[in-house]
């Protein structure tokens, strides 16, 4: 058994930490499985450490349920805390960079960006153009048009981040993430029943 099949089993009890192990790979899995070994006592880096779990779950009593739920909670706090902390320091760090460059005066990122939005709408330009009004893109090879889509993607990561500089990023981006994991949450509690 692996930690997203016990994901649904925790979620019965502890839907935070279900949620979290269940959901897409990151730090959030690696806090939810140190949340949920820490509770029972396994050392979160053991090699069999979702055997111990799996085992642990099935000879839970009610009593150590109730306190899995608690723990949850915590959980749920600490996730919330630590999301509201990641935001303040990017938020900090959006601003000392826009403080060196009122300190140093320097045009340099100001003319990247330009060129960076020129590149982008001018690439977009030339596929649109290519498929309107060219031959289309059905002649190119396969190669190409990969390289295009990775190109233009590449650029539209970039454009993304000029804006994110110039005028901040989205909070309602770290919104979006907290409501997609309180849903994962949400699907896997109506999926078990609960």
């Amino acid at each position: 058994m692996d930690w997203k099949d016990i994901a649904s089993n925790v979620a019965k009890v502890a839907p935070g930490i279900g949620a979290a192990i269940g959901g897409p790979a990151g730090s959030v899995v690696g806090l939810g499985v140190k949340a949920l070994c820490g509770f029972f006592g396994i050392d979160s880096g053991a090699q069999d450490a979702a055997k111990q779990v799996e085992q642990a779950l099935n000879n839970m009593t009610a009593a150590e349920a109730i306190e899995l739920k608690k723990a949850d909670q915590d959980f749920q706090i600490q996730m919330e805390e630590l999301g509201v902390k990641v935001f303040e320091l990017e938020a900090k760090d959006r601003d000392s960079a826009r403080q060196r460059e009122r300190d140093v005066g320097s045009r340099e990122t100001a003319v990247l960006a330009y060129l960076m939005t020129v590149a982008f709408v001018v690439a977009i330009g030339m596929v649109l153009y290519a498929i309107f009004f060219g031959n289309g893109l059905h002649n190119i090879g396969e190669m190409a048009a990969g390289l295009i889509g990775i190109l233009i993607g590449h650029l539209a990561n970039k454009v993304e981040q000029v804006y994110g500089y110039f005028f901040g990023s989205s909070k309602g981006s770290h919104a979006k993430t907290g409501a997609l994991a309180q849903q994962i949450g949400k699907a896997l509690e109506s999926r078990q029943g609960i």
